[in-house]
């Protein structure tokens, strides 16, 4: 049975996978069209970590079906998540990821580890993991928007005086 904050947290995830995918789409579109030469290198690293960042908000959108319980081929499911999960623990190993993020997973792991030991049982533990896993998913397409001057000047407004 679904409580009334399963939905909640069904909405929240749900929106913040949606909002990855289109921030991730948009630092690949920046990336595509906007990055100048002497960046070509490190725009090949940006890429990857949108890849996984994409594949990390679909994994958790698939989560969110199996909440619901819809009903996905139990073959495509297992296909799917081991391909899924697989590519990006590869990728992650070259790449270098934001400074603060997987600081937020520690703290949501140790969090699911209090409440797996029962010292902190509650809701709010179990999910989580759920959530900051999909915050990353949108936060680091973000940084990246905001801080690299290439794909910053993109959404600058230009004043015509």
């Amino acid at each position: 049975m679904v409580t009334n904050w399963d939905t909640i947290h069904i909405i929240f995830l749900c929106s913040l996978d949606f909002t990855a995918l289109l921030a991730n789409g948009v630092l690949v579109f920046a990336i595509l069209t906007r990055t100048p030469q002497p960046m070509r290198s490190y725009s090949i690293l940006l890429l990857n970590n949108c890849f996984v960042d994409i594949c990390s908000a679909i994994v958790s959108a698939m989560g969110v079906a199996s909440l619901v319980q819809v009903e996905v081929p139990s073959s495509l499911t297992t296909a799917s998540i081991s391909m899924l999960l697989y590519i990006p623990t590869v990728a992650m190993l070259a790449l270098t990821y934001q400074l603060l993020l997987p600081a937020g997973q520690a703290v949501a792991v140790s969090t699911w580890l209090l409440n797996v030991a029962n010292i902190w049982p509650n809701e709010i533990a179990e999910r989580l993991i759920m959530i900051i896993n999909s915050l990353f998913a949108l936060g680091s397409p973000l940084i990246n928007l905001t801080f690299l001057p290439p794909y910053r000047r993109m959404f600058s407004m230009k004043s015509t005086t």
